[in-house]
């Protein structure tokens, strides 16, 4: 899983640009995110403090053969985008659009730049009132499914 959530990683620094360009506006600004602001494993939204965090977040992997020399890989993963230092309509705001960038880019590259077989999102869900923020930090989670072919070597 540690290759897979590299992988997405990549992705959101390198190929989400072009989406967050799309859906930003001039009092919704929606910056790249760095190598610092995407953090594969858990979250930690103490210690990681930037206005804008996004962490990946393996749940469950499961094996299926295709056939003798064959196995798919079906992983659940959560993509969460974290959102602060702003006001509360524009926290609201910027959270639903990098998710909407983020199912754009998914949608429009669904084989995440040829890394997997297929990547999908299943479910977004909005957070207003992340725990022990007192309102100042919003959040939205995309859970998503990754398969992958795997060939005997």
């Amino acid at each position: 899983m540690e290759i897979i959530c590299n992988m997405l990683k990549d992705f959101i620094i390198n190929s989400l640009s072009i989406y967050l360009e799309r859906f930003a506006t001039e009092a919704v600004p929606l910056p790249d995110f760095t190598d610092s602001t995407v953090i594969p494993g858990s979250i930690d939204i103490e210690r990681n403090t930037a206005p804008n965090m996004c962490f990946i977040v393996p749940d469950i992997q499961q094996l299926s053969e295709l056939s003798i020399s064959s196995q798919e890989e079906h992983t659940e993963i959560d993509i969460w985008f974290f959102v602060r230092k702003d006001t509360p309509e524009n926290l609201f705001l910027r959270s639903l659009r990098f998710a909407a960038a983020f199912k754009t880019a998914v949608l429009n590259d669904w084989s995440i730049g040829g890394a997997f077989t297929q990547a999908y999102i299943k479910e977004i869900e909005y957070f207003d009132n992340v725990e022990n923020s007192d309102g100042k930090i919003r959040a939205v989670r995309c859970g998503m499914t990754i398969l992958t072919e795997l060939m005997e070597a």
